[in-house]
């Protein structure tokens, strides 16, 4: 798998789900204030791989490039941020969208910001250099690289996972 995602995010970050874990969600619903907006409110959906936040510490356009398996190790020394997350997938579709979405909560999502992945658990590992211009949101890259495993990965953020 090979796609690059452009996206613009107003927030200062980004989420990852699949459609089953937002089910819950009225249209129109506030769920970043009310439900997603504590440390432990985050950790909670990302050790599960629910609702996967991820900060990118400010807004701008970023370049999302989803690959399968696992990075080289070299790249990854030589990156100024690295995570490792975990996600659960069913139905076949992972969404991408501005962590902002969920404070006036919609369904509705572009065609590009959805993955097609195989139902099942999978390890992300997520890492991205400043740009050339040292701005943060500047058009950077965000590489995520996706591993499928038989079982959820045991995953113990204590706050917000973030690219700093």
């Amino acid at each position: 798998m090979e796609k690059d995602i452009p996206i613009q995010i107003d927030g200062i970050g980004i989420i990852l789900y699949s459609p089953f874990a937002v089910a819950h969600i009225d249209e129109d619903e506030d769920y970043l204030t009310q439900k997603y907006m504590t440390a432990q409110q985050v950790a909670d959906h990302v050790n599960r791989g629910t609702i996967v936040g991820l900060s990118t510490g400010s807004s701008g356009k970023y370049i999302l490039k989803i690959r399968d398996g696992y990075p080289d190790e070299h790249i990854l020394d030589r990156s100024d941020f690295v995570l490792r997350l975990a996600v659960e997938v069913r139905d076949r579709q992972l969404c991408i969208r501005d962590l902002y979405d969920l404070m006036e909560w919609t369904s509705e999502l572009p065609v590009e910001q959805i993955v097609v992945l195989d139902n099942g658990y999978y390890h992300i590992t997520v890492f991205s250099n400043l740009p050339k211009s040292r701005i943060r949101g500047d058009r950077q890259e965000i590489h995520l690289y996706f591993h499928p495993l038989i079982e959820m990965p045991k995953i113990k953020h204590l706050g917000v996972p973030t690219l700093e």
